[in-house]
């Protein structure tokens, strides 16, 4: 994300309220590459989840038919049967055979649901396939950052300069067209993978480890691992130029980064034209400054 962030500053002309502070493009383009992780990645992660989470049980009870629903059904009634008893003491006899009536239903209902489950999954992921198809998460939508908080540097700036900021999250926009922001995470994975390969190819613990997470990530295409790197590494080598190029010790020294994120946190409040003082509730204007 930061290297995109990066390639969508201008060699010049950037926002004029930072002409005098170029150094402060470090910190800014650090924190708006961490919000568009968020947007972009965590959240509708975090999305695909809860809609994986809402289709199976649909699923079962779609697939598994009037069979799979008596059979959770009974289940359901013999757990109650027994939480009837269940302060009885423990060599009751009715309380004893509610539980084993219990088990029993629960080891049918277990059973019905592990025959039914290769066809559930395999619904469930072409489900999830259709949902990340219709939103690509290389593709930033023009409200992106609509909602984001009051005080967070995409919504200052489009308030500031919102001119300069139309024209800089359309090179993002653009900049985000290529590969799949979850490459990162991949990368970040990598020489673990290697290690663990064993007998295997890194090719196939490659497709494994990134199988697993398709359903998330609606990365569904070939990877090549090499290549990747490959590129990673120039990616790499031009975004380490850009911050040295602006904040030479931005990336080195923790001390640095801290004092630059306050000043620009400092600066971005100052011009903000819609600062307000600490008895407001700012969070209740977010949002209002609309598309981005």
């Amino acid at each position: 994300m930061e290297s995109a962030v990066s390639r969508a500053f201008p060699k010049r002309n950037g926002p004029a309220f930072l002409a005098d502070s170029p150094e402060l493009f470090a910190p800014l383009a650090r924190g708006l590459a961490a919000e568009l992780w968020e947007r972009l990645f965590k959240r509708r992660e975090l999305e695909a989840r809860v809609l994986e989470a809402q289709l199976i049980e649909q699923t079962y009870d779609r697939i598994g038919s009037v069979s799979y629903r008596c059979s959770r059904e009974a289940m359901e009634a013999a757990q109650w049967q027994f939480l009837e008893l269940y302060r009885d003491p423990a060599d009751s006899p009715e309380r004893r055979a509610r539980q084993v009536g219990m088990e029993r239903a629960q080891e049918v209902f277990q059973q019905t649901r592990h025959e039914h489950a290769p066809a559930v999954r395999d619904s469930v992921a072409k489900d999830l396939f259709a949902h990340w198809s219709s939103r690509p998460m290389n593709r930033l939508p023009d409200t992106l950052f609509a909602n984001a908080p009051f005080a967070s540097s995409a919504s200052r700036l489009a308030r500031i300069h919102p001119v300069w900021w139309g024209s800089f999250f359309g090179r993002m926009q653009v900049s985000c067209k290529k590969g799949h922001p979850a490459h990162g995470e991949l990368l970040d994975a990598l020489p673990e993978l290697i290690k663990e390969s064993g007998c295997c190819t890194i090719e196939g613990a490659v497709y494994e480890w990134r199988k697993s997470r398709n359903d998330y990530w609606g990365w569904y295409g070939a990877i090549h691992p090499w290549v990747t790197g490959k590129r990673t590494a120039r990616k790499a080598t031009t975004l380490v130029n850009w911050y040295q190029r602006h904040a030479p010790k931005f990336l080195a020294d923790a001390g640095d980064r801290q004092r630059l994120h306050e000043r620009l946190v400092e600066r971005l409040a100052a011009v903000d034209p819609w600062g307000l003082s600490a008895s407001h509730s700012p969070d209740r204007f977010a949002g209002m400054h609309g598309r981005n």
